[in-house]
């Protein structure tokens, strides 16, 4: 599966364990990324009081490790692609320039 740049944020997040627990039922991203792909595992607490159970934490799994690593790595070569296209577009446009200010005068 290819990860979007959300997706990649959501894993980001869990990865450094910057994410609230209970957002796995509120955001729909996040619980896909959880309960469907299977990228994000948790750990349950119950609560005596009441008998429910809770997430209690969010941790990657080896698939969302792989997965995460993998789409970092692509964005990461994409951003050096996109780089060294407007680094030669620019070098370019700087040639013309400098190329018709050398030859009128």
């Amino acid at each position: 599966m290819t990860l979007d740049k959300q997706q990649i944020n959501l894993l980001e997040k869990v990865e450094q364990n910057n994410i609230q627990p209970d957002a796995a039922y509120s955001d729909d991203l996040l619980s896909d990324l959880v309960f469907k792909e299977k990228y994000v595992h948790y750990t349950l607490s119950s609560n005596a009081m009441t008998g429910r159970y809770q997430i209690k934490q969010l941790y990657l799994t080896e698939k969302g490790k792989v997965e995460l690593a993998l789409a970092l790595e692509t964005q990461h070569q994409i951003d050096d692609s996109n780089r060294k296209i407007i680094l030669f577009i620019g070098g370019l446009f700087l040639g013309l320039v400098l190329g018709k200010l050398v030859f009128h005068i």
